[in-house]
């Protein structure tokens, strides 16, 4: 999924904070508590933007949608992706469908198939928690059918969604 994220601007293009003030941005590099900077897989400082308004006080700026630019027909929404959604507005969720509205053209509309919890390797049964999962396993006599999951079960951190349109 590519998603382009859409901000609030003044008449010159200029980011707004939620209060309206202009925002500057600076890339600043990313560093651990020790104060040494923090590398990305190639061995390069890591980077993020971070702005600014006019008294020098740091502030996110305003985001007011998004446009989809590609969309799978089958993803794995982690649950921060989808509270972000709900939060700022660009996403709803409502009869086992989760919607992202599209800035930039139609609504994208997924069927949620399966949501965070443990699953079954043998049935697909969602017993509720841990400990649910291993006594339901237990009635399944049969090694796990999944080898990247010999216990038989498996803990899924993402909501699994189909694509409708």
């Amino acid at each position: 999924m590519e998603l382009k994220r859409l901000y609030k601007e003044d008449v010159a293009g200029n980011l707004l904070s939620k209060d309206g003030q202009v925002l500057t941005r600076k890339m600043m590099m990313l560093v651990d508590k020790e104060g040494r900077p923090i590398l990305d897989g190639k061995g390069m400082p890591m980077m993020s933007s971070v702005f600014f308004m006019e008294d020098g006080n740091s502030a996110p700026p305003v985001q007011i949608g998004v446009q989809v630019n590609r969309a799978g027909g089958s993803q794995h929404f982690k649950p921060t992706f989808i509270a972000t959604a709900l939060q700022q507005g660009w996403g709803s969720m409502a009869g086992g469908k989760f919607t992202i509205h599209n800035t930039g053209g139609d609504d994208v509309v997924y069927t949620v198939t399966q949501i965070p919890g443990h699953y079954c390797c043998h049935c697909d049964e969602s017993p509720d928690g841990e400990k649910a999962a291993r006594l339901h396993v237990k009635s399944h006599p049969d090694l796990s059918p999944d080898l990247q999951n010999p216990a038989g079960y498996v803990k899924q951190n993402y909501f699994n969604c189909v694509k409708e349109n």
